[in-house]
């Protein structure tokens, strides 16, 4: 964790919340640290390999359901979220960032269409109550 001096950020990070150490409570943790992150942050990062979109589980796509269900249920249209898709490993020499921004925004609305939604946000869109932006990253050989 890490307050910065001039400003008023604290950064959180709960990354390696899916180790096998964690066995079967791994769910649990993950699924509560996320939770918290999303009760107090105005912006979360998700930060997948290039390589991982359109796997459910290594996408995190489990998780981003839970946070989906839990922001409607816990904060409704009170709180515009910001998620932040990091793409880590980008190579825009095999990849096209276009296509894999569409790829993940499908995937978003087939989760959003999957989910529990009260009656009053039945036909609500993902874009109603988060804000989402890609970032491509490099692989650090490049």
């Amino acid at each position: 964790m890490s307050k910065s001096k001039d400003h008023k950020t604290l950064i959180f990070d709960i990354e390696g919340t899916d180790s096998k150490e964690r066995g079967e409570q791994r769910m649990t943790f993950e699924q509560t640290t996320s939770l918290l992150a999303l009760a107090i942050a105005d912006v979360l990062l998700i930060n997948m390999w290039t390589t991982d979109i359109g796997r459910y589980g290594a996408s995190n796509y489990g998780l981003l359901k839970v946070i989906f269900e839990c922001n409607l249920k816990l904060f409704g249209q009170s709180s515009a979220k910001k998620l932040l898709f990091v793409m880590r490993d980008f190579d825009d020499r095999g990849n096209n960032k276009e296509k894999i921004m569409q790829l993940i925004n499908k995937d978003i609305a087939t989760l959003w269409s999957e989910i529990y939604k009260p009656d009053k946000f039945k036909d609500s869109k993902a874009e109603d109550f988060f804000d989402f932006e890609f970032c491509m990253l490099a692989h650090k050989v490049y």
